[in-house]
């Protein structure tokens, strides 16, 4: 699960594979990770593609829909018995943002299910190549995010930089 508080883009996935949940942190580069006691191999990962990114283990289990319910409906793709774990990992996501912020911002909505398998991985080399994005802490100008970002808030550039590290396949 993947929250950006401040656009309330919410999303969840599931993945097989741990290098498909590298693949996803590498996308999302998130500043934060929540993961549980059993994920904690994460902290490797992370010192290495994703640095920057802070870890924090999970330690306290959530009532599953606790505070899923207080956002309304989930889609109904949750209901699936593969997105199990990804409503865990929404709820621990939820219950975070709760110990972080005293409560839900309103303008959260439930979560959208999304499918990794869906999306083109654009790694770093051909971010680089194809000069799709900026390098880190580098100048827009000469990118295609430099030539499309016409975005007034900084949410909206956010967004556009995420849709371009996370191309759809589905055409």
């Amino acid at each position: 699960a993947a929250l950006d508080i401040s656009t309330a883009d919410f999303v969840a996935t599931c993945v097989a594979e741990k290098s498909e949940l590298v693949d996803e942190l590498r996308k999302l580069s998130p500043a934060e990770v929540l993961v549980s006691e059993s994920a904690a191999w994460i902290h490797d990962v992370l010192s290495g593609d994703a640095a920057g990114a802070r870890l924090r283990i999970e330690t306290r289990p959530r009532p599953r829909t606790q505070l899923m319910a207080r956002l309304g409906a989930a889609d109904r793709s949750f209901d699936d018995a593969e997105y199990a774990v990804a409503l865990q990992a929404c709820e621990m996501v939820l219950g975070y943002v709760v110990d972080t912020q005293d409560a839900l911002p309103k303008h959260l909505h439930p979560p959208r299910p999304y499918s990794a398998k869906k999306q083109l991985l654009v790694d770093q080399t051909t971010c680089r190549h194809l000069d799709l994005l900026p390098e880190k802490g580098g100048r827009s100008a000469g990118t295609l995010l430099g030539v499309l970002d016409d975005n007034c808030t900084t949410m909206g550039k956010r967004l556009l930089r995420s849709r371009l590290k996370a191309q759809s396949t589905d055409v």
